[in-house]
């Protein structure tokens, strides 16, 4: 069963992807449309919850894909909370076979 995350107002499937450098990064995506809503992390392996993300750490915990953090990471004037994936997120190539919306094309 896919997990919704509900961030800023909107339902959101998590899709997990890559960094160039490798680490995990998680972007969230509308369950209706298919359309890119926010990148949840940063390449620190923590959650963004700051400027424009503030509100993506408590969603995805309450949403069960992260394990609440203790502790956080300071890197310049903000701090991220440390986090465990926990729930099973679809790597690209499987997202767009799960979810019933159309698939955006990046441009």
């Amino acid at each position: 069963m896919r997990r919704i995350v509900m961030f800023q107002g909107t339902a959101c499937h998590a899709m997990r992807r890559t960094y160039s450098g490798g680490g995990t990064a998680i972007q969230l995506f509308d369950a209706e449309t298919g359309d890119p809503v926010a990148i949840a992390t940063v390449w620190l392996s923590d959650v963004k919850d700051y400027s424009e993300n503030e509100g993506m750490y408590e969603a995805l915990v309450g949403a069960g894909i992260v394990k609440q953090a203790p502790w956080g990471v300071a890197h310049g004037y903000a701090v991220s909370p440390l986090c465990e994936l926990i729930a099973p997120v679809p790597e690209e190539n499987q997202f767009w076979e799960a979810v019933s919306v159309p698939a955006h094309k990046e441009g």
